[in-house]
């Protein structure tokens, strides 16, 4: 498929929202849902922003985010209803997306109640946006991942990483160092059990400095022993005592 404009600009939300008789739009407190008009489910958008708003306050809790947010723009979520009407429209076939510096995020109907999305824009706005190539699967996937706990898997972080974890493959240092086993989601769900791990024992303000400090120019895993006193391997270890391996 040949498309005129760039990947960037077709992102755009004023770009995307310029055909007026393709959305049903609704407008919330912290939220607009663009509904693609080829979903024909009449009750499909109140439940959608039922369940973004579950979503929002699910998300500030676990950060501990409080209300009102003067400084966070309204954030567009757009739903379409497949992944080939997705890819004509934005040039990305994955089932959910979204791209910095918009504040938008765009899903198939099968995820879009979800979290993953809205946790990225939010840690951006509010912490930073992730820029640490070498610990971008451990916290900042991670931390996004484990933000879907209970909402689209309705499954323990902990119980799933110990079954993962059998294989030494997916071990926490091979994910930083980029040589664990190829399966994205496997990476993903160990990560996201070492955030909650992390979250859990030493709470949400030790993480937001945890994600500053790491982002910073040249920053390594030195980092983890300012924060939280000890090295990324001891914090390791620890973990897998969490998750009984």
């Amino acid at each position: 498929m040949e498309f005129k404009d760039t990947l960037m600009e077709m992102n755009r939300p004023s770009y995307l929202l310029k055909d007026t008789s393709f959305w049903t739009s609704i407008e919330d407190k912290y939220f607009r849902l663009h509904i693609s008009n080829s979903i024909t489910d009449s009750e499909y958008p109140h439940k959608l922003q039922v369940a973004q708003q579950g979503v929002f306050n699910h998300l500030f809790k676990l950060m501990e985010i409080k209300e009102p947010i003067d400084s966070l723009p309204l954030i567009d979520i757009f739903i379409f209803k497949d992944i080939e009407e997705k890819y004509s429209k934005t040039q990305v076939k994955s089932s959910a997306h979204s791209i910095p510096p918009y504040y938008a995020a765009y899903y198939l109907t099968v995820n879009a109640g979800g979290a993953h999305e809205i946790a990225h824009i939010l840690n951006s706005h509010l912490w930073c946006s992730f820029s640490n190539e070498q610990f971008d699967m451990l916290l900042n996937e991670g931390f996004s991942f484990y933000s879907d706990e209970g909402i689209i898997f309705k499954f323990d972080f902990y119980e799933t990483a110990k079954q993962i974890l059998k294989s030494k493959k997916y071990q926490i240092n091979r994910i930083i160092s980029s040589s664990a086993g190829d399966s994205y989601e496997k990476q993903a769900f160990v990560s996201g059990a070492f955030v909650k791990y992390l979250i859990e024992t030493y709470g949400i303000e030790k993480f937001g400095e945890l994600w500053l400090s790491i982002n910073k120019e040249e920053a390594d895993e030195e980092v983890f022993k300012v924060v939280y006193n000890q090295s990324i391997s001891n914090l390791e270890s620890n973990f897998y005592l969490k998750v009984g391996v």
